[in-house]
């Protein structure tokens, strides 16, 4: 209670936050008309929320990209900075519980503003130039703040003064924001320097510029490994569960060039997941295929995403997913290949029934509990072993996976297994989509001994699967359907070939010049006379020594067993 912490959690990455009473929030109104400042307030101080700031401000540019940097990767990203930068807006910080709600209600939508809103009242439309932003959450309320409000300029609405450790860690931090600040306030671009975006590229080039990101890639046609490496960008590969394994995969793709990337995960992100790859901490409490399409489409905007944060193994859900595998490439056919790198067998099976079922090609990823082995798994269904034919323990005894998970006990997570995993099963969907290489059917990775087994996994005749078994009639009709293989005629053994029918030399083959046979002991020389007074060898030839009878032992015929006898008598 009393004067609130100021802290920025972008800025300072400690564990700090806001000091007030359970339930009270703060939140930031930016208004450029002065016709809705006065309206906004007379609003919300009749809802009983109190005015704890108030400033008027030139926005720059970099305090405009600041504002709106969660949304770097959106397209409007520039525009939204754009409208702000230049600006000059009256700044409002309110308390009060539910005030974030509470403002953004009493503001109105920016695409269609209900009536009786501000912007409805004063006929904003989100294309105007007229500044009218309030924070959406308590968290981009904190961030907001940080930026336009120094801890001294906020006044509490409680009757309690924060004290002065409080109000000492409050200036430090934003001190530090504001050092951060002016590392880039003296170039007057700082905005676009500080977050650099591309543009996107209608057609791969492998002309070798700095500016072009795909010339490395264009390179493996250049050097004759992918025969047309152009062909990626029409390729959509869906990935299932975006954690360790999917994120990282899913940017593997997105940096190799992919057409379209669709994602499916059901789970937030949260600071448990910091010790992998990919996610920051600044993306908890986003969900993880949302985190994942903002970052994944500012690393490059030419790909297609799609983003669902459902569950699959649902019936509805199922439905969906079943119908983006079939209807959701980009020419709204079938998609070219199914990524899981889900960490359930529950959602294995769920994809394994679909992709049996619509006839996908899909690979299947896991890492162990210890996280120190893991493995990728190509499944064509009816020509190799689908997850139901030889399905693990777990799920042959019908056990329930969720029972056996204990209290206070969480799977181990190693990023460089995971990282591992990943290349291998990116590397190996590319050589399928490309056509290059030899695709892996089964390849495991074993840290603690640094190996990789590998296999080939065929069908079981007897899965519990019936479209895993329709599929294996269909592969076994269609290899009968192909033409025999040509018959090779066996032939008795060549004549010899004279080789050198003009022998200009005179060279002739004769026997060997010591008169032994072919197989002797030891290589002969021709006397050193023969080489002529100029000529000698460099080593001389080994020479094979007699041993002496004093020093061979005598075979008695005696077996092991005997001599040891002999060895215990003589020691008796």
């Amino acid at each position: 209670r009393g004067h609130p912490r100021f802290i920025c959690p972008l800025l300072h990455r400690g564990t700090q936050s806001w000091d007030m009473s359970a339930g009270t929030e703060q939140t930031l109104v930016l208004l450029s008309s002065e016709g809705m400042v006065a309206e906004a307030i007379s609003r919300l101080e009749k809802k009983g929320y109190a005015l704890v700031g108030m400033k008027l401000v030139r926005a720059t540019a970099m305090l405009a990209a600041q504002h709106h940097s969660p949304l770097v990767a959106d397209r409007s990203f520039r525009d939204l900075v754009g409208s702000l930068a230049g600006a000059r807006v009256t700044a409002l910080a309110w308390e009060g519980a539910g005030v974030v709600a509470a403002a953004s209600a009493i503001m109105g939508d920016a695409t269609g503003p209900a009536a009786g809103t501000l912007r409805a009242t004063f006929g904003v439309a989100a294309a105007d130039s007229i500044v009218a932003l309030t924070s959406a959450t308590p968290a981009a309320a904190a961030r907001e703040l940080c930026l336009w409000f120094t801890p001294s300029e906020l006044v509490a609405a409680g009757p309690a003064a924060a004290s002065p450790a409080v109000s000492a860690d409050a200036e430090l931090n934003f001190a530090i924001a504001a050092a951060n600040a002016a590392a880039v306030a003296a170039d007057p671009t700082a905005a676009e320097s500080k977050v650099q975006q591309r543009n996107k590229v209608d057609k791969l080039s492998d002309k070798v510029v700095d500016s072009n990101p795909y010339s490395r890639l264009m390179a493996l046609k250049k050097m004759g490994v992918v025969a047309n490496y152009e062909r990626i960008r029409e390729k959509t590969v869906i990935v299932v569960g975006v954690g360790g394994v999917g994120s990282v995969a899913a940017e593997m793709l997105v940096r190799c060039g992919v057409g379209k990337l669709i994602l499916f995960d059901y789970d937030k992100v949260e600071l448990a997941n910091m010790n992998r790859l990919f996610y920051t901490p600044d993306q908890c409490g986003l969900s993880k295929v949302e985190a994942a399409r903002r970052s994944l489409a500012f690393i490059n905007p030419d790909v297609v995403f799609e983003a669902y944060n459902y569950d699959i193994t649902t019936v509805s859900n199922f439905e969906h997913f079943m119908g983006r595998i079939q209807h959701g490439s980009l020419t709204d056919d079938k998609v070219d290949l199914v990524l899981s790198c889900v960490d359930n067998f529950q959602a294995r099976m769920s994809i394994n029934q679909a992709c049996n079922e619509l006839g996908q090609v899909w690979m299947e990823s896991g890492v162990s509990e210890d996280a120190v082995s893991g493995h990728i798994q190509m499944i064509k269904p009816g020509e190799l072993a689908c997850f139901e034919c030889a399905p693990p323990l777990i799920m042959a005894s019908g056990i329930d996976e969720k029972t056996l998970k204990r209290e206070g006990v969480c799977a181990a997570s190693l990023p460089t297994t995971m990282g591992i995993v990943a290349g291998v099963l990116v590397q190996n969907a590319l050589k399928y989509l490309l056509e290059f290489g030899v695709v892996s059917t089964y390849l495991g990775y074993i840290a603690l001994k640094d190996h990789f087994p590998t296999m080939c996994l065929r069908p079981n005749k007897e899965c519990t699967s019936y479209w895993c078994r329709k599929r294996q009639g269909e592969f076994q009709e269609y290899l009968a359907r192909l033409p025999d293989p040509p018959v090779v005629q066996e032939t008795g053994p060549e004549e010899p070939k004279d080789l050198h029918p003009d022998n200009e030399w005179g060279i002739e083959l004769g026997d060997d010049e010591d008169g032994g046979d072919a197989g002797g002991s030891a290589p002969s020389q021709p006397a050193a006379s023969s080489l002529g007074a100029d000529f000698k060898y460099a080593h001389e030839a080994a020479t094979t020594v007699q041993p002496k009878a004093e020093d061979t032992v005598q075979d008695t015929g005696l077996d092991l067993s005997a001599l040891m006898s002999q060895l215990k008598d003589v020691q008796k």
